[in-house]
């Protein structure tokens, strides 16, 4: 008896669990990014970096770093 009461407390709760995830994705997704996206978009924010069309790639340059034995040292 205690196993069928406990094997259906499962199956609620997980039935719950997928129920209160999608709405509070939902929820975050209507109360915080569509806002945030909505004024940026007003705004001409871009948050990633444009690039001209004709621009052959979109690798951004890199300082190259002599490797030192001290540099090697101070990673962090």
């Amino acid at each position: 008896m205690l196993k069928v009461l406990w094997e259906k407390w499962k199956q609620l709760g997980f039935f719950l669990a997928r129920l209160f995830g999608y709405v509070l994705f939902a929820v975050l997704y209507v109360v915080l990014f569509a806002p945030v996206a909505l004024i940026a978009k007003l705004l001409g924010k871009h948050f990633l970096p444009q690039f001209p069309s004709s621009t052959p790639t979109y690798f951004l340059p890199k300082e190259r770093i002599k490797p030192t034995l001290e540099y090697l040292r101070r990673q962090w």
